[in-house]
């Protein structure tokens, strides 16, 4: 009998053992094969039916991203008995960082119907997904689990909350979450600002800028990001150097966003010069910072520059993407640069890459530009998607500008066919006829 008792004792503490062992050599592996290797030393000793290790296992297969393997963990605990929120949380979390916002919202669902109640790390995770699909009818079903839970008073909730509510479109709401905020942090006022941003409600924007000065909130760089956007999109140069001077006073950290978006903002405020400035006190650049002095020369109609920090870029071993290449064929097209803008527009494939609206677009202006209606028309009816009412514009504007009627008649009719309630382009072709007839410039009108 003590034989046998003293033989449990000895048992259960070699289980004891081994549990913290496998749980200290969990936090340490990173790859696949490691963690499986565990795993198979686990069903080897009969600790299967440790949940806390089984629990810390499936996480780190979801920081090695083996969800199957991760899933197979999840499914043998749930026979046994309902897992910890801790780990419904990891897969939610999962899911809604790697982009698959729907099986995180299913995720949530299937925790919603268990036993276990999920807590506020959940909807931290959960409204992300939300956000992320643009799915304002869950995020509003969600806030009023998170009401019925008592939760939304939690800081942490109510950020995200917010910025669910501003992916989603619905600033009103995002607005009285943060107004019933006793004392708003740095987190949830940039929260409210990007929102506004996303939206388009940029006066908005720079009210709540304002408040957060007014409150000495401490601003950080996703702060100044938001807030040079707003400011290049109202044209405010006054107020984009004033947030310049106040990154430099501050020691905010200048990053690659805040680099870029100060770049962004100079240049579409008209000073191209302070642009160049950003970009060459900037030593460590990326793709993002790149192309936003490419694009910025390109919508100057400075393409041999934007051509020269191209070229510059490639050197520097750094690829471009789709949104380098609009804005280098951009330049070409302000200045009617036709083959300089088909080597580049060709270049594209060079990089697996694939033609957009945009590229196509800029093709279309830069040879309407440079008078090849006839080329231009047969890009357009000769491309591998089909063009919409902008491509179509941009083809019926060179028709304008070189006065060709016939032309514009068949613009129009194809654009009618995209949109036959759009009237407007009826209308426009009128115009364009008039101004021919007495020979006067008049105002091109697109609706």
């Amino acid at each position: 009998m003590l034989l046998s008792l003293h033989k449990n004792i000895h048992a259960l503490k070699c289980q004891d053992q081994f549990s913290s062992i496998s749980l200290s050599k969990l936090q340490n592996y990173t790859s696949p094969h490691e963690v499986r290797s565990l795993h198979a030393q686990i069903l080897k000793t009969q600790h299967s039916e440790d949940l806390s290790l089984l629990s810390r296992l499936a996480h780190r297969y979801l920081l090695c991203h083996c969800l199957g393997d991760a899933l197979q963990v999840f499914a043998q605990m749930k026979r046994e008995k309902d897992p910890h929120v801790f780990l419904w949380n990891e897969f939610v979390k999962w899911y809604s960082r790697n982009g698959f916002y729907i099986e995180s919202m299913e995720f949530y669902r299937c925790l919603s119907l268990s036993k276990t109640p999920p807590n506020e790390f959940t909807f931290t995770f959960i409204l992300p997904a939300c956000a992320g699909s643009r799915s304002l009818f869950h995020g509003r079903s969600i806030h009023a689990q998170i009401i019925l839970r008592n939760m939304d008073s939690n800081l942490f909730v109510a950020t995200a909350l917010i910025d669910m509510y501003g992916k989603c479109g619905d600033s009103l709401s995002s607005r009285q979450v943060f107004d019933e905020l006793r004392q708003p942090t740095t987190a949830s006022f940039n929260a409210l600002i990007s929102g506004y941003v996303t939206n388009g409600e940029f006066n908005e924007a720079m009210w709540v800028f304002n408040q957060m000065l007014i409150s000495r909130e401490r601003m950080d760089a996703m702060t100044m990001a938001s807030i040079l956007h707003a400011c290049a999109s109202l044209g405010a140069l006054q107020q984009g150097r004033w947030i310049h001077e106040l990154i430099e006073r501050e020691n905010i950290e200048k990053n690659e966003y805040v680099g870029a978006a100060l770049i962004n903002m100079y240049a579409k405020c008209g000073s191209i010069a302070d642009s160049l400035k950003v970009f060459d006190e900037i030593n460590r650049r990326d793709l993002v910072l790149w192309t936003s002095i490419i694009c910025g020369l390109g919508s100057h109609g400075l393409a041999y520059e934007a051509e020269r920090i191209f070229l510059s870029m490639i050197r520097t071993g750094i690829k471009p993407d789709t949104i380098t290449f609009v804005g280098i064929l951009c330049g070409f097209s302000h200045v009617g640069l036709v083959e300089k803008g088909w080597e580049y527009y060709k270049l594209m494939s060079s990089y697996g890459m694939e033609y957009s609206l945009e590229h196509c677009n800029c093709m279309v202006d830069m040879l309407g530009r440079a008078g090849k209606l006839e080329e231009a028309e047969n890009f357009v009816r000769e491309m591998d998607m089909k063009p919409d009412a902008g491509i179509w514009g941009a083809l019926l504007n060179a028709c304008k500008i070189y006065k060709d009627v016939e032309r514009a008649e068949r613009v129009v009719e194809e654009v009618l066919t995209l949109d036959s309630d759009n009237a407007g382009w009826t209308i426009a072709l009128s115009i364009h006829k008039i101004g021919l007839l007495f020979k006067v410039d008049i105002i091109w009108i697109f609706y």
